[in-house]
């Protein structure tokens, strides 16, 4: 009878994510990642067993949330642009969550400060006006060691405040945030617009991190996003979530100014082409 209860124990014991939660309550980045997430180990969970997610609720830079990530104790699963840093210190998922489409950026800027930006056909042309970026974000980290003219930002929100106070001539979003951004901001910064002809390329795939203490929800969550990559699914569900703002932000007919990324890790699985999204917009 005991060896039933302890067996029963075992088969019913659940992986425990510990995640941190969003880093304000108007940060609807996070929505397609956490179905991501709980997509990836339901269909792992007949192989693996059942699941819980803890949510963090504290706000901590990049390089904070990988030093937990380090541990395992508070967070053990998180989602990072990646870099030699994050793939050295934590185990990468070599899938790119949002297929890549990070390397397509653009401007959010002031309306008062759009003439500065018609002319601008040039990354060079870039660096000399100032762009405001949240303090330990990889983006910060890639365009530091490009010589881009920096502000430090230390909170999501700030960003936007700081941009309607004029701080910085512009701020760079991924294509899938800055419309919904703007729009939930607009009663409280209305003079905040997108910059309607750049289109910045930038390669900077985003992953799940998995702290090395628990190599095995690594494996199960691979297993999940690879099980979706192979059906369809993962393509599929970014389509349904993305697909509309390559034709509200009109990218087809931008301007595309190469940026580059000398911070891409070697292991970037970029001959796997069924992993990204490219309507071969830099050849424009």
């Amino acid at each position: 009878m005991v060896w039933l209860c302890c067996f029963s124990f075992q088969v019913v014991a659940a992986d425990i994510l510990r995640i941190k939660d969003r880093s304000s309550s108007l940060d609807l980045r996070g929505q397609y990642i956490d179905n991501l997430l709980i997509r990836a180990l339901r269909l792992s969970q007949e192989k693996y067993g059942p699941f819980t997610i803890d949510r963090l609720k504290a706000d901590y830079p990049s390089h904070g949330v990988l030093q937990l990530l380090e541990n395992g104790d508070l967070i053990n699963v998180s989602v990072a642009m990646t870099s030699d840093e994050w793939e050295n210190k934590a185990i990468p998922i070599r899938i790119p969550l949002r297929r890549g489409i990070f390397k397509y950026r653009l401007l959010m800027v002031h309306k008062d400060n759009l003439d500065q930006f018609k002319d601008i056909t040039h990354v060079d042309q870039l660096k000399k006006l100032a762009v405001g970026l949240k303090r330990g974000w990889t983006i910060r980290t890639i365009l530091d060691t490009l010589d881009f003219n920096i502000v430090d930002v230390d909170s999501y929100d700030l960003i936007f405040e700081m941009l309607h106070q004029k701080h910085f001539a512009y701020t760079i979003r991924g294509i899938h945030e800055i419309y919904e951004e703007l729009k939930l901001r607009k009663r409280f910064f209305n003079d905040l617009v997108i910059e309607p002809n750049i289109l910045l390329h930038l390669p900077a795939p985003s992953y799940f991190f998995v702290s090395p203490q628990y190599p095995k929800i690594a494996e199960r969550i691979e297993y999940g996003l690879e099980t979706m990559v192979a059906s369809g699914e993962l393509q599929q569900l970014f389509e349904e979530a993305f697909s509309k703002y390559i034709d509200i932000l009109d990218l087809t007919n931008r301007r595309v100014i190469e940026v580059g990324n000398p911070l891409l890790p070697e292991k970037t699985p970029l001959d796997r082409k069924e992993l990204w999204f490219d309507f071969n917009l830099a050849d424009n």
